[in-house]
């Protein structure tokens, strides 16, 4: 593959690309994170269909009962 880049695999790969392809550089993850987790705050109805489904409900804590991690983990980082 031409061009291929080799981003951290510590979790916030999917972060770390998107920073990557954007300011050429994947150091900027975790402005990335922030505000994707912010547009999801904005517009919480339009995305946690999307994010979780459909099918999980919140628990008191602001965390979601999933059977995927990365779910909980973005909803929780959004608190």
């Amino acid at each position: 593959m031409r061009n291929a880049v080799d981003v951290e695999g510590d979790g916030d790969c999917g972060f770390r690309t998107i920073s990557f392809l954007i300011s050429g550089t994947e150091g900027n993850h975790a402005v990335i994170r922030k505000a994707v987790c912010d547009l999801i705050l904005k517009r919480t109805s339009t995305w946690i269909n999307l994010i979780t489904g459909g099918c999980e409900e919140p628990t008191s804590n602001g965390t979601l009962l999933v059977p995927y991690s990365s779910t909980s983990e973005y909803l929780s980082f959004v608190n």
